[in-house]
């Protein structure tokens, strides 16, 4: 499969993939990866390689989870990340969803048959980043409203529908955000993995997961929080229905945290689940820097 022209790697890169691949690759091992260069050395050029390696011996669709610091950035690496595929095709490989929680809607996933390219940042796609919440953006209400008032359709009530749509959107944008979740394949799956998530949400607490239950957070949880737990749980809904296979932080130091727990904090099921390693369902880690971070990596 071959695009635009591609620059063959150089040989020090092809042997820092080939080095990376074994890592990343082998069952019993680490399956993290250090790729530390000075820029413009090609550290974009390892992982693409890398990628494209993965894709040879796969007979499924390879998921690859790009995570660096702003959306700008992803989106200027993505074209570099996929540059061994026709411009059809990467339209193809790039999902829609430029965060975790509109991927629960099967219309914002890749649809290319060996390669689903995920570009992420820690801000976007981990709501609790930071232990910050937030409302995130009107399509992630809306979907989360939509998700949870087909399951549970006794909130479909003002108060909850205000909660939800937040102060600051007006009503014309809120229903168009409804409108793009009208139809969502495979609702029921992503609606059951999302309440299990929601069950297990250390902020919100819930011991069960009822209407009344999430009535009751609504009136008695900041709005944030509130948002910040429903964006959470959603998202890893999500990582348990995709499974990604490699997940490439570019330049982590700069959102170090989604690597490391705070001490005395509980642990952010999202951040922890995006590390992978050991274990069958985890995902391989390949960590690219100009710089090395030791305490960041180990």
């Amino acid at each position: 499969m071959t695009g635009r022209h591609v620059s063959e790697p150089k040989g020090f890169q092809r042997a820092t993939a080939d080095a990376a691949l074994e890592t990343l690759t082998k069952a019993d091992g680490p399956r993290r990866f250090l790729v530390a260069d000075e820029v413009g050395l090609g550290k974009t050029i390892v992982a693409r390689t890398i990628i494209n390696e993965m894709m040879r011996h796969r007979r499924r669709p390879v998921v690859v989870f790009y995570v660096t610091s702003n959306l700008n950035i992803a989106h200027q690496n993505r074209g570099k990340l996929l540059e061994f595929l026709t411009e059809k095709e990467q339209q193809q490989a790039s999902a829609p969803a430029d965060r975790l929680t509109l991927a629960a809607n099967p219309a914002n996933r890749p649809k290319h048959a060996k390669l689903h390219l995920y570009t992420l940042t820690p801000d976007t796609s981990v709501p609790m980043y930071r232990r910050r919440g937030g409302f995130g953006r009107l399509e992630e209400r809306a979907l989360i409203f939509r998700l949870l008032r087909g399951r549970f359709p006794s909130l479909d009530t003002d108060a909850f529908y205000a909660k939800c749509k937040g102060n600051q959107a007006g009503e014309a944008s809120w229903r168009w955000a409804l409108q793009r979740h009208e139809y969502i394949e495979g609702v029921r799956e992503i609606q059951n993995r999302f309440i299990e998530s929601l069950s297990n949400d250390q902020h919100l607490k819930l011991e069960d997961i009822d209407a009344a239950a999430i009535l009751d957070a609504a009136d008695n949880q900041r709005p944030s929080r509130l948002m910040g737990a429903f964006r959470t749980a959603l998202a890893m809904a999500v990582l348990q229905d995709i499974q990604p296979d490699l997940v490439i932080f570019d330049e982590f130091q700069k959102f170090r945290e989604i690597l490391i727990d705070p001490p005395h904090v509980v642990p952010d099921p999202v951040a922890q689940a995006l590390r992978g390693g050991r274990g069958s369902g985890r995902p391989a880690v390949l960590l690219l820097s100009a710089t090395i971070v030791l305490d960041a990596v180990g």
